[in-house]
């Protein structure tokens, strides 16, 4: 495609909107920058009224001659209200995702619950971890026997499409 290609920035960052057609770039804390990140989520875990980040990455193939970009376990940001954020031990969260996640989705359930679902690469299994509106420790993951092993998607369209998890 011709032309030079620049990178200006290597940090994992937040782009904020400043309600004026540009965006305010704020760098993640450095517990962020030891792996790629491949999915995050802005949301109140903690219940405080501010958003918190929670994100996964790590990716095992970057080359042959490489080593593998797998220092991530997961993270949750707690959020400052002022775009300020901490990190969180995994005993404080319950959130703890060694392998390479990818992507991220919070599902409201009824009552005090939502799932967050975790996929992984490779056709890995997906993670689910349960947010108790009321509980200090906000996510626990579901256990094993309690996974779902399929889901369907249904689209705006009218189409649907199911998905298997494997178990």
């Amino acid at each position: 495609s011709g032309g030079s290609r620049y990178v200006y920035e290597m940090n994992s960052l937040m782009l904020i909107n400043d309600g004026k057609g540009s965006f305010i770039t704020k760098r993640l804390p450095t517990i962020s920058q030891i792996s790629p990140i491949y999915g995050m989520i802005a949301d109140d875990i903690d219940n405080d009224g501010n958003l918190d980040l929670i994100h996964t990455g790590n990716f095992y193939g970057p080359d042959r001659d490489m080593w593998r970009y797998d220092a991530g376990i997961g993270m949750i940001l707690k959020g400052d209200g002022k775009f300020g954020f901490s990190d969180m031990t995994v005993k404080e969260s319950g959130f703890y995702v060694p392998g390479e996640g990818r992507a991220l989705i919070m599902m409201p359930r009824a009552g005090k619950h939502s799932l967050l679902l975790l996929s992984s690469a490779n056709k890995g299994t997906l993670q689910i971890f349960e947010k108790t509106l009321d509980a200090k420790i906000s996510l626990l993951q579901v256990k094993q026997s309690e996974m779902c092993t399929h889901a369907i998607i249904e689209y705006k369209n009218g189409k649907r499409r199911l998905i298997v998890t494997g178990k």
